[in-house]
């Protein structure tokens, strides 16, 4: 049992240390996808791309814009409508390739595949996109917030040549914070995984406790014995607070008071 609680507390001090560290990547306030073109921060401020999309679907807000680095192909892009274009059928993201008689059109998003994340390197919000099948493919769109930019589409495109992956950036005042209420066309729908896991460990541990709590019951235990294992959980909470006096009070109080007490043990007054 002593094992069990050491190990608690140290844990704890170790967390707590690695939160007030100067830590070389901070911790990201994450925007949290509510559908495909809408996210979502924890303080309630969000990210909504509706007011960029043409809400048909014959016609792309982006059409046919030119690679700045890389020629030879131009991309298309809907933020929150599919649309068809050549053979770029329920896209949201197309490549079209400049080619005798017909250019040939390749699709590199659609709109079911769209994730919000943020980028490894700097941690800028964007857009990820997919395809898969024969050949997977996967766009990446950095959201930049600018407020004199209604929506400027800026493309790279496939880099390198041949491996599927393509990078743009969108820089527009729609990618900036906003606590307005926003537009949700696409709610996603059921639980996620976090959500699912939540009640998952709610349902355990209320079978551990009713259960535990019959179980004693029967045995004739009254009072706090009722609880199931109440001399660990006692000891728990007992180690909790001591670790967190500790990591606050560099370990001046209460360990002091320890060391005193265990002192006037070892030799006691006579």
């Amino acid at each position: 049992m002593a094992d069990v609680t050491q190990l608690i507390f140290f844990t704890l001090v170790i967390l707590t240390c690695y939160v007030y560290s100067d830590d070389p990547h901070p911790i990201i306030d994450v925007c949290k996808q509510k559908t495909p073109c809408l996210c979502e921060y924890s303080n309630g401020d969000f990210v909504d791309l509706q007011s960029l999309s043409n809400d048909n679907d014959t016609e792309p807000r982006f059409k046919d814009i030119p690679s700045e680095i890389f020629g030879g192909a131009k991309y298309s892009w809907n933020p929150c409508h599919e649309f068809h274009e050549g053979e770029c059928t329920n896209v949201t993201m197309c490549e079209i390739i400049a080619g005798a008689p017909t250019p040939k059109y390749v699709p590199i998003g659609s709109l079911k595949n769209a994730k919000f994340d943020h980028n490894e390197v700097n941690g800028d919000l964007q857009l990820q996109y997919g395809i898969t099948g024969e050949e997977n493919r996967t766009a990446y769109l950095i959201l930049f917030c600018d407020e004199k930019q209604e929506g400027q589409f800026i493309v790279t495109g496939e880099e390198p040549a041949g491996s599927g992956k393509y990078y743009f950036e969108l820089h527009s005042k729609h990618v900036c914070r906003s606590t307005a209420s926003p537009t949700i066309t696409n709610p996603s729908n059921g639980l996620s995984a976090g959500s699912v896991i939540g009640i998952i460990i709610a349902s355990l541990i209320g079978v551990y406790l009713l259960g535990g709590m019959a179980y004693q019951k029967i045995n004739g235990a009254t009072g706090k014995e009722i609880i199931p294992n109440y001399s660990f959980w006692a000891a728990v909470g007992s180690s909790i607070k001591t670790g967190v006096v500790y990591v606050f009070t560099c370990g001046r109080s209460e360990y002091q008071e320890i060391d005193e007490k265990q002192r006037i043990n070892q030799h006691p007054q006579i």
